[in-house]
C-alpha cells in the first residue's frame, strides 16, 4: 500500500505530495490536483467571465499539465498555491486576448470621447445585409486598424486591446497591469490619439 495512503490527506504538505509525486506515486499526484481543484475553477470562471465557451475547464486542464511538467523544479518547502493561480492567470490572459482579437473596433468608435469610468459600448457587428463593396470596405478598414493596433508600444497597444476589446474601465485596467490609475488613462488617450490620426491618413 502506498505511503500517501495510509495518512489523511488534508495534514500532508504539498512539498510531500510532490516528492512522491516524482517518485511515480500517482495518488499523490491526484490528491494534490483535488486540493485545489474547486479553488482554480472559480478563480478561472471568474477570470472568463466575458469569454463564451468550455475555455474554463481547457484552461484548468493546462495548469494541470504544467504542473506535471513543472514538478521536478518545484520548491517542495512551501504551497503550490500561488504557482498554480500564476499559471491559471497568465492562461486566462492569453485566452482573453485571443477573444478580443475576434471583436472588431469601428473607426466612429475610436473617435468617439469615451467616459472615462464608464465601459465603452459594444464594438460593432457588421452587418450581414450590407452589399459587398460595403462589406469589402469594411473589412479593409478593420484590417487597417488592427494594423495599427499592432504598431503601438507594447504598453500602450495592451490598454487599448482592454479598454475597447476587454470592455474594462481604467481601474480594472490599472489593476490588471499594477500600473496606476492615472497611467492607464494618460497611455490610453495617446494610444488612441495616435491610431486616429495614422487612420485618417491612411483613409
Amino acid at each position: 500500500m502506498q505511503m500517501s495512503t495510509l495518512i489523511s490527506p488534508s495534514v500532508i504538505s504539498d512539498g510531500t505530495y510532490i516528492a512522491q509525486s516524482l517518485a511515480g506515486d500517482q495518488y499523490a499526484f491526484t490528491q494534490l490536483t483535488q486540493r485545489y481543484h474547486r479553488q482554480l475553477l472559480l478563480f478561472i470562471r471568474s477570470c472568463l467571465q466575458s469569454v463564451e465557451g468550455e475555455e474554463a475547464e481547457d484552461v484548468l486542464q493546462h495548469v494541470w499539465l504544467q504542473l506535471y511538467l513543472y514538478l521536478p523544479t518545484l520548491d517542495t518547502s512551501t504551497p503550490i498555491k500561488p504557482w498554480l493561480f500564476r499559471v491559471a492567470w497568465n492562461r486566462c490572459r492569453d485566452v482573453q486576448r485571443k477573444t478580443w482579437r475576434r471583436r472588431a473596433i469601428s473607426f466612429s468608435l475610436l473617435e468617439q470621447e469615451i467616459e472615462e469610468e464608464g465601459r465603452i459600448p459594444e464594438v460593432l457587428i457588421s452587418d450581414p445585409d450590407l452589399l459587398p463593396e460595403a462589406i469589402a470596405e469594411h473589412h479593409d478598414l478593420q484590417c487597417a486598424i488592427d494594423r495599427a493596433i499592432d504598431q503601438l508600444p507594447p504598453r500602450h497597444r495592451e490598454i487599448v486591446v482592454l479598454r475597447y476589446k476587454g470592455q474594462m474601465t481604467f481601474t480594472e485596467i490599472g489593476l490588471h497591469l499594477d500600473i496606476p490609475l492615472s497611467t492607464a488613462k494618460t497611455y490610453f488617450h495617446r494610444a488612441r490619439k495616435h491610431l486616429c490620426m495614422v487612420l485618417k491618413e491612411d483613409r
